[in-house]
């Protein structure tokens, strides 16, 4: 009898831990801020926050969302 090639078995730490979700693919790291406290620096850390929120949209609308925050604007 031939020798058949056997498929390769899948890891169990491939898999995710239960209720451990995966990072979102648009992830990226906090701003650094260095202390200097000016609205720019602000509105990317709000924006960043917001990127990893459940309520996250795009870039451009979650630093929008940051601007509106920051000015104490209401939607």
């Amino acid at each position: 009898m031939a020798d058949t090639p056997q498929t390769p078995k899948k890891s169990k730490s491939a898999r995710p831990k239960p209720g451990v979700s995966k990072a979102p693919s648009r992830m990226q790291p906090a701003p650094d801020l260095d202390g200097d406290g000016d609205l720019r620096s602000q509105i990317a850390r709000r924006a960043y926050e917001i990127s990893q929120s459940e309520t996250a949209g795009s870039e451009e609308e979650n630093w929008l969302r940051a601007e509106r925050e920051l000015s104490g604007q209401t939607r």
